[in-house]
């Protein structure tokens, strides 16, 4: 009796970790929002923002590859912004592989929004 629980619960719990993991490791899902503002001229062309978030660089699941894949990706929305919200540098203590940190952020330089930049690094 308490070995098969046991097994169920432990095969569970694999499940749980591996369908976060996969989702970790899967692409960035695009969501498109729009925000009004009522201070926003008449007539002025919207502002377009894309938000990057917990990126988590220089750790094992987020490759410099895998990292210049998300930045065409953000490319191609021709943001006028981008904005990225915390977590920028993966703080994991062990893992099975980590990049050097200049390596891992260099495919953030071809970001090419019209305004630029800014990032919140988090903590």
């Amino acid at each position: 009796m308490w070995k098969r629980l046991f097994a169920i619960l432990l095969l569970l719990a694999l499940g749980v970790l591996l369908v976060g993991y996969r989702n970790a490791t899967a692409d960035p899902v695009v969501r498109r929002a729009r925000v009004a503002m009522a201070s926003w001229p008449a007539g002025a062309p919207p502002l377009r923002i894309a938000l990057l978030s917990d990126i988590h660089v220089a750790g094992p699941d987020m490759p410099p590859a895998r990292l210049e894949r998300i930045v065409a990706q953000v490319n191609a929305l021709k943001p006028d912004l981008v904005l990225i919200a915390g977590d920028l540098v993966s703080d994991k203590r062990v893992a099975s592989h980590r990049y050097p940190v200049d390596e891992a952020v260099a495919p953030l330089r071809n970001l090419t929004p019209r305004l630029g930049v800014v990032a919140v690094l988090g903590v």
